[in-house]
């Protein structure tokens, strides 16, 4: 004996598959510009930020260690911690460049 499937139901679960890939595609869609796109940017801005060190920097490393780049050699870099004292970190470990306000930017004129 055939068993034989009424069209409507067909077309009910055809239409039924063809909402369930709809939203799909839009959780996929939300996941890329809420997570994956600024994720991106973020790593761009820091592989920009380290290709563009150089020697006189204050930079800030990823650990929390604050100092002055003394020299930079490929992919090494030489930080003065303290007067006297000079670490060797790899260029990826600086987390931000640190810029003092030079005292001609105060904007308490009156």
């Amino acid at each position: 004996m055939l068993n034989v499937v009424p069209v409507a139901d067909l077309i009910r679960n055809a239409r039924c598959c063809v909402v369930r890939d709809r939203a799909l595609v839009v959780m996929m869609g939300v996941f890329y510009f809420v997570l994956i796109r600024p994720q991106q940017r973020k790593a761009r801005e820091h592989s920009e930020l380290v290709a563009a060190l150089e020697v006189g920097d204050d930079v800030v490393t990823s650990g929390g260690i604050y100092g002055k780049v003394t020299a930079i050699d490929g992919q090494v870099l030489r930080l003065e911690v303290a007067e006297g004292v000079e670490m060797l970190l790899a260029r990826e470990a600086v987390a931000e460049l640190i810029e003092y306000a030079s005292p001609d930017d105060d904007d308490d004129e009156d």
